[in-house]
């Protein structure tokens, strides 16, 4: 599972998500390849600016990169909590590798739902109801 999620915002105001650098650095290049005087990016220029606080952006306005168990913090605890509670019912005993293999698997379905969602142009209501299908919990 990816543990970063990149989220690029471009000069028109439109925004790109993705788990890979790659594809981020793809994202930036495809949007400014109509112009001329815009230098492609390389991976040690994302590198520069994600990890080396370089501030000079070209073609975006800001590329910022999350902690996916801190994006999620929410879900991920009403996800565990829930687990936990239907564990108790069926009077299952999770081990604590099991629980975090559990928390991985749910992390890579909802991080797959927000990624495409957002770079569809979808509403965060509709993310959000999509996740809570994923979990199959109230929020």
């Amino acid at each position: 599972m990816r543990s970063t999620i990149y989220k690029i915002k471009f000069d028109d105001d439109t925004e790109f998500f993705s788990n890979s650098r790659k594809d981020a650095l793809n994202a930036i290049n495809k949007h400014n390849e109509a112009d001329k005087t815009f230098k492609p990016y390389n991976i040690n220029t994302i590198n520069g600016i994600l990890y080396n606080n370089n501030k000079k952006t070209r073609g975006a306005q800001s590329v910022e990169r999350y902690s996916v168990k801190e994006y999620y913090a929410d879900y991920l605890d009403r996800y565990t909590d829930s687990l936990l509670e239907n564990a108790e019912k069926q009077n299952k005993n999770y081990s604590d590798h099991s629980i975090k293999r559990f928390q991985n698997h749910f992390l890579g379905f909802i991080n797959n739902v927000e990624m495409t969602g957002r770079n569809l142009g979808e509403s965060d209501d509709v993310i959000h109801n999509r996740i809570i299908d994923v979990g199959l919990f109230t929020f």
